[in-house]
């Protein structure tokens, strides 16, 4: 029976020192932490997009480091254009036309 005490005390004082390390890694990476990226952060630039006169822009979505904006344009089509947000260049431009009939 008393050897089983010692055992029991004896996981006790280890468990005790494990959440204590734990607890030191955790201060240690909060004080010590590295940054989150070495990359250069990109500075925004002005671009500018140039519509057909009387066009409209209906919706604008990012997603995946793209910006997409979807254009009415003034004769009834729609026209969509991809954009790179790192390079700020454009990537594509779509026209939705329909199928004559």
């Amino acid at each position: 029976m008393r050897a089983l005490k010692l055992l029991v005390i004896g996981l006790g004082v280890l468990l005790l020192l494990g959440i204590g390390a734990l607890a030191a890694a955790v201060v240690w990476r909060i004080d010590h932490g590295r940054p989150l990226s070495s990359r250069p952060v990109p500075t925004a630039a002005a671009q500018r997009i140039v519509l057909p006169a009387g066009a409209k822009v209906i919706a604008i979505d990012v997603n995946a480091g793209r910006l997409v904006a979807r254009v009415e344009l003034p004769g009834g089509g729609v026209r969509v254009l991809v954009f790179d947000l790192a390079t700020g260049g454009e990537v594509a431009t779509i026209d939705l036309v329909t199928q004559a009939q």
